[in-house]
């Protein structure tokens, strides 16, 4: 998945998305990392980054599309 480009373009630290979304570093990192996240944390974690939650959810869709196509 690539969401940490994502976070990372918009100059956002672990620790800030970590703060706004009310989870420790370790979290965003595994929610940035995680294969099948829940619709409902990928819309907290595009709030806590400020982008469209469907751009976020269509960035994991894609990127799981690829993985499996790489298979």
């Amino acid at each position: 998945m690539s969401l940490a480009p994502i976070r990372k373009n918009k100059n956002l630290s672990l620790a800030v998305v970590a703060s706004r979304m009310g989870v420790t570093r370790s979290g965003v990192q595994q929610i940035e990392k995680a294969e099948n996240p829940l619709v409902s944390t990928l819309t907290r974690y595009a709030e806590a980054i400020g982008e469209d939650p469907l751009t976020i959810i269509n960035t994991v869709i894609n990127s799981s599309k690829k993985s499996v196509q790489n298979a």
